[in-house]
């Protein structure tokens, strides 16, 4: 039986969404039933320089989750070929 591999991710993405959104519903109604679970924080922004350097840190996972979702939706690679399988 094949089945489509966007109907595979949409499978797996639909269902992860809607749990993220639950939770983060159940912690904002949380924190506004029992303000003193969740103190505000004070306004320390930091400055400009760690702003930056944080930025630096993420950018490595940030573009590899760029380039294999992109190249999933895009269907410039074939998910055969990204994985390495190329069959026998």
């Amino acid at each position: 039986m094949e089945t489509s591999i966007g109907h595979l991710y949409m499978a797996g993405m639909v269902p992860g969404v809607i749990l993220a959104l639950l939770f983060a519903a159940f912690v904002i109604g949380y924190a506004v039933l029992w303000p003193e679970a969740a103190p505000r924080v004070a306004e320390d922004r930091g400055s400009f320089l760690d702003t930056l350097r944080s930025l630096y840190e993420v950018a490595p996972v940030a573009l590899l989750i760029v380039v294999v979702l992109g190249s999933s939706c895009c269907s410039s690679w074939s998910p055969i070929w990204r994985s390495g399988c190329r069959g026998t």
